[in-house]
């Protein structure tokens, strides 16, 4: 990578032959705002696969466990199928817990405000202002002026920069707020066949491999550690 410059033409493209999106900061497609027989089937599948392991004859197991199993297995259904929204998803132990006395009140009301999920909420609240006022690609600019054009120095930069702030903030939330920085700087240097350059593969796995290494550096680098160390106490 000695000899590489990020640049318009003079950028070196990689491997030939591979066709697919223009850009990497297109949205998945989501069956979330689909209509149809498919979303009616997923909306249904949850609750009758809850219901079946709620009144399924299991030995050992109490009605409650049975309860949870089902309700686990239907927020995942849900989650990966999307016929609602997810925060429709992540609210239903409310009422399920309630309607089937599966677990007292107080305590699945209280496990919403534990300190690892307001801890995440707020992160999440950081990145929203970060986006709302550009802070993102005043980032992007900065990195690109401070170190030139030079690929080497830039896929450093944003490895260091990604680990540094994944460190206080969740691994997923900086990875999703810094690739679109890199594709916004790339492109505004004229680089627009993000899958086939070789400098945007090396920033974006530069920033993948920031956020894991800056993960691990404390607790607030995500929920896993805050989960690790609730243990650990």
């Amino acid at each position: 990578m000695g000899g590489w410059s990020i640049g318009g033409s003079g950028s070196p493209e990689a491997t030939p032959g591979h066709s697919a999106p223009a850009g990497l900061d297109q949205p998945a497609p989501s069956t979330a705002g689909r209509p149809g027989p498919a979303k009616l089937r997923h909306l249904l599948a949850g609750p009758i696969i809850f219901a079946v392991l709620l009144l399924a004859p299991l030995d050992g197991l109490a009605f409650e466990t049975r309860g949870a199993m089902g309700l686990l297995v239907w927020m995942a259904w849900w989650w990966i199928a999307r016929p609602v929204h997810l925060a429709v998803t992540g609210l239903l132990p409310l009422p399920i817990a309630a309607i089937f006395g599966l677990a007292p009140m107080d305590e699945v009301a209280t496990s919403y405000a534990q300190d690892t999920i307001l801890l995440l909420l707020g992160a999440n609240i950081l990145t929203s202002v970060w986006t709302q006022w550009g802070l993102d690609r005043r980032i992007g600019l900065g990195a690109l002026l401070s170190v030139g054009t030079d690929a080497s120095r830039q896929i450093l930069v944003w490895f260091l920069v990604s680990a540094a702030l994944s460190s206080v903030l969740p691994n997923t939330i900086v990875a999703a707020t810094m690739i679109p920085i890199v594709v916004a700087m790339l492109r505004s240097i004229g680089i627009e066949d993000l899958w086939n350059s070789r400098v945007g593969t090396a920033l974006v796995i530069a920033v993948a491999w920031g956020t894991s290494a800056g993960g691990a550096a404390t607790p607030l680098g995500g929920a896993p550690n805050l989960l690790a160390v609730g243990f650990i106490e």
